[in-house]
């Protein structure tokens, strides 16, 4: 039971779906391994929608729409991370004052750039995928975004904000492994008539990769992780696992 809530937990924290957290954030955080198993279910959401759309509509139509079912499913919680990631990392300063851009409610424009250049490429990538493979593709790119931020959480460091500090200090290296292996469970089970060599080499160079990236920005620019750095983590890691999917399945 305690991992059903667990679930529950993370489908509530991640998606607009009205299931009610049973817990705090920490309660989440314990489960974060856990977050490859909602992101699978976000991508099969969105690859149905995407199969709906290619039918009635031009691709690039199409492929705008369905990252805007994206968008609403999971409530732009983690489009506004990436844009206060933006702007505290075109920030002067130390950790702390970028931090404090970060929090603040204005927008610069490092964050507006950030967040337009992730939304349009994410958009074409999705337009220009091949019909036949889109639910495939938008399955496997959310289960590897929600790895890129269990990788990160797993293995950096807080930057001891309010919403970062108990994902990361909660989450430990077993997460990672428990994470990875449920990240290739979902994505060969929702997507058998791809290749097995497909779903490790994008969970592994976005799901991985894009999480150890935006670690090293974040300790560099943060002194450590914050929740708009997952958030962040998570755009990024999508856009970039497309941008993947897109060169090797066309």
């Amino acid at each position: 039971m305690s991992i059903l809530k667990g679930l529950r937990d993370c489908i509530a924290f991640l998606t607009t779906i009205p299931v009610g957290m049973s817990g705090d954030l920490e309660d989440m955080a314990r489960h974060l391994y856990l977050f490859p198993l909602v992101g699978a279910m976000i991508g099969a959401i969105a690859g149905l929608c995407a199969l709906i759309f290619s039918q009635f509509l031009p691709k690039l139509v199409a492929g705008m729409l369905t990252f805007c079912v994206i968008l609403i499913l999971t409530g732009l919680h983690h489009m506004d991370g990436l844009v206060d990631f933006g702007d505290g990392v075109m920030a002067q300063g130390t950790p702390e004052e970028k931090i404090r851009v970060m929090h603040d409610t204005q927008v610069g424009v490092g964050g507006s750039i950030l967040a337009l250049l992730v939304i349009v490429v994410t958009a074409l990538c999705i337009s220009e995928l091949n019909p036949y493979v889109v639910f495939q593709a938008l399955v496997i790119s959310e289960v590897s975004a929600k790895l890129a931020m269990v990788t990160s959480a797993a293995l950096g460091k807080s930057a001891r904000t309010a919403m970062g500090d108990p994902v990361v200090r909660l989450t430990r290296p077993k997460h990672f492994g428990v994470a990875f292996t449920v990240s290739i469970a979902m994505g060969y089970l929702l997507s058998p008539t791809l290749p097995l060599q497909i779903f490790f080499s994008t969970v592994i160079f976005t799901g991985v990769i894009a999480g150890l990236v935006m670690m090293a920005l974040a300790n560099r620019h943060f002194g450590g992780m914050t929740g708009d750095v997952f958030g962040a983590t998570n755009e990024i890691g999508r856009m970039a696992s497309l941008l993947l999917l897109l060169g090797i399945l066309g």
